[in-house]
């Protein structure tokens, strides 16, 4: 049996495995392990659906030639992003524009942009509030005269993904775009707890949910900087602890700010915020500031 890997020979040892279900699981997870994700399986010039459950039926002795396609996780993650963007837009302007049968067509695959949609949304492995909304409105839409709820929702998830593809396609800009706005959010937060205690819950909570965004978005660019060939941060240490360990304490703190958002745990929020998240921000941002640094002396020696 021949089997190529995008287009190249691939040279693969078979020892126990007889049916192309257990090859495949078995690459997959090899693949997996360096980053990469199967995308395409052609079995003797026939395309195969990555979900066919007949795999198990398929003898390899019965295969000639194997031709796989794989690309990197993070080349999926903006292949998806962009996928559901193409979608969400289609249908907005098919539902503005009146055209039914277009609009028929793309809610039947809404099943399938459900779960995309909370795989990009979603926090804590929960639906995600956009995916909610969605469905409430698509369930009360009859194509008649209660369109335009359902129109900007469409219009607000495609200006958030919009957003998204931006921050894989451009990580570095983004990344001191939101560092610059956290720099100058740490006063506010800073000062949460005296906004608790003197009853200002309003400007305290809206202060709150803005870092969360922020944050939020500062975690998803990270993994994308080495991928479109700047430093690789995960390489470097803050205050003697590695990238990866303070990068995942952060997280788990800001996880646990989330939570404690979602109970109104006003005491838990201040103290969090002023006793964990403050001190562990501008660390972050001071490390930030020294990539920049660096990145620009490479650009004047070049």
């Amino acid at each position: 049996m021949i089997i190529t890997l995008n287009n190249k020979p691939f040279d693969v040892t078979i020892e126990n495995e007889k049916t192309l279900n257990e090859l495949i699981s078995g690459l997959s997870d090899w693949l997996g392990k360096s980053g990469y994700i199967l995308t395409n399986v052609i079995r003797n010039n026939e395309e195969l659906t990555l979900q066919e459950e007949k795999w198990g039926d398929i003898l390899l002795d019965t295969i000639e030639k194997l031709d796989l396609t794989a690309i990197s996780e993070s080349s999926k993650y903006i292949s998806d992003l962009q996928t559901l963007y193409q979608y969400i837009t289609l249908l907005h302007d098919s539902i503005k524009s009146e055209n039914k049968t277009l609009t028929q067509d793309l809610l039947s695959e809404l099943p399938f942009i459900k779960k995309s949609m909370d795989f990009f949304f979603a926090r804590k492995n929960q639906t995600a509030d956009e995916t909610l909304e969605l469905e409430k409105l698509v369930s009360n839409f009859d194509g008649q005269n209660n369109e335009q709820p359902l129109i900007l929702l469409l219009q607000n998830i495609a200006g958030m993904l919009k957003n998204r593809i931006k921050e894989v396609t451009s990580p570095f800009s983004e990344l001191f775009e939101t560092s610059e706005k956290l720099n100058e959010l740490i006063p506010v937060i800073s000062d949460v707890s005296v906004m608790l205690q003197t009853g200002d819950d309003k400007h305290a909570i809206g202060s709150v949910l803005n870092f969360i965004e922020l944050s939020e978005k500062l975690i998803r660019i990270f993994p994308f900087l080495k991928e479109f060939g700047y430093t690789d941060i995960t390489k470097k240490s803050i205050d003697n602890e590695s990238f990866n360990d303070f990068y995942k304490g952060f997280n788990d703190i800001l996880l646990e700010l989330v939570n404690a958002f979602d109970v109104n745990d006003s005491i838990l929020i201040g103290d969090l915020m002023e006793y964990e998240i403050v001190p562990k921000v501008t660390k972050l941002l001071e490390y930030i500031n020294l990539i920049e640094r660096i990145k620009e002396d490479k650009r004047s020696k070049n």
